[in-house]
């Protein structure tokens, strides 16, 4: 079956269809003729039957992580005195905030949410490698999809990474589409559109999503036939996603007085530079001693961040001591800048210790025997944020 459907259709590349000539390039009735209708309905089904094996154990399970408590503290006010910080996007605590309206317990009402979207989308996520590539692409996408340790690792913690994943991929999927019909000189606006609009949503799941304010036109002025269209294009996509993001920007700036979609990049980089590092923070100013006499809680006595998270409650006694979000974000980044300054070395050697263990993770290779691969280190993951869960992905 395998090697059947690695010989369906048109098996040219991805890239060298954006390189191609407009006449060579398929559109979506060629990617998918008739004759392959019933092998996709197929390899669709067998995915989504494998998602749904995967994640019925699992189902009901939830795992939190530090951040996951701001996220529902966040969301406890949202329905009645608004968002009352902008620490983080609004999008999951708005998804907490509707389950729990609805009399639903919001974080096992989400992460459910997240299981039944992680059911449906390995289908997405094949037809999308079907329709770019191969259909031997699509197909191990799929099952990756539905079965990686690395997607129901994520897809089961209340935090946000999941569902911006997912619009990450919604807004990547529709600019693609766009790319190609502009090469066969067919009306792309509305798809553009769409992709501005799921990369905005993505961003007000996650501050990351503001990248694709730069890759959207890098990638339309890369791909597209001629540089004036690009550039049409590319307004496009960016005006759309604009004004998804705009009304919080302008939420933020009256309210708190700071136009940025998230203030937490402070107290992200405390938390790698200090926390992760195991860096004293500095005495110097008053800030340094309060975070000091916290960090010093745990003597990091061999004990992890997730186990004592200091990060969490410096933030929590700067806003006790009357400090704004923001401001409290901010004192927590200058810390860190002061530890990176003086300990260079030590954030160098993490950096690089860091950036291995990821890359050792998502190495296709790792899903073997070994004790280090990813079924071992989601489970080890796991296990540290929750010592007495009875079922771990991977079981």
């Amino acid at each position: 079956m395998f090697i059947r459907l690695m010989r369906l259709g048109d098996t040219r590349a991805f890239l060298s269809e954006f390189n191609g000539p407009e006449a060579e390039i398929g559109g979506i009735e060629e990617r998918f003729p008739p004759r392959q209708h019933r092998a996709i309905l197929l390899s669709a089904i067998g995915v989504t039957l494998v998602a749904i094996a995967v994640r019925g154990p699992m189902l009901g399970t939830t795992f939190t992580a530090p951040d996951t408590a701001q996220y529902l503290s966040m969301a406890k006010l949202v329905f009645h005195q608004g968002y009352v910080n902008n620490l983080r996007p609004p999008g999951y605590a708005t998804v907490l905030a509707s389950f729990e309206a609805l009399g639903a317990s919001p974080l096992e009402a989400a992460v459910i949410f997240q299981n039944v979207i992680g059911t449906i989308l390995p289908a997405f996520v094949l037809l999308v490698g079907w329709r770019f590539f191969t259909p031997a692409v699509g197909v191990s996408a799929g099952l990756l999809t539905a079965a990686s340790p690395l997607m129901t690792m994520v897809e089961q913690f209340a935090l946000s990474d999941y569902l911006f994943g997912v619009l990450v991929f919604i807004g990547t999927t529709l600019l693609a589409e766009a790319v190609l019909r502009s090469r066969m000189e067919k009306d792309s606006w509305k798809l553009l559109a769409g992709a501005g609009v799921a990369f905005g949503l993505a961003t007000l799941f996650r501050a990351n999503g503001l990248m694709a304010l730069f890759s959207m036109p890098a990638v339309l002025l890369i791909c597209a036939p001629r540089w004036r269209p690009a550039l049409r294009s590319s307004a496009i996509a960016v005006a759309s996603m604009v004004l998804v993001v705009a009304p919080w920007c302008i939420h933020n700036l009256v309210s708190f007085d700071d136009p940025n979609v998230a203030s937490e990049s402070g107290v992200a980089l405390y938390a790698r530079a200090i926390a992760y590092d195991e860096v004293p923070p500095t005495t110097h100013s008053a800030n340094g001693r309060l975070a000091l006499s916290i960090y010093n809680t745990s003597a990091y006595a061999g004990k992890p961040e997730e186990a004592v998270p200091t990060t969490a409650s410096l933030y929590k006694a700067l806003v006790e001591e009357g400090k704004s979000p923001a401001e409290a974000s901010a004192a927590m980044a200058s810390l860190a800048r002061e530890a990176i300054v003086d300990n260079p070395g030590v954030y160098l050697e993490r950096t690089a210790e860091m950036l291995g263990r990821y890359q050792g993770l998502y190495d296709p290779h790792t899903l073997t025997s070994n004790r280090r691969d990813q079924i071992a280190v989601a489970r080890e993951y796991f296990l540290a944020l929750n010592p007495n869960a009875k079922e771990l992905p991977g079981n």
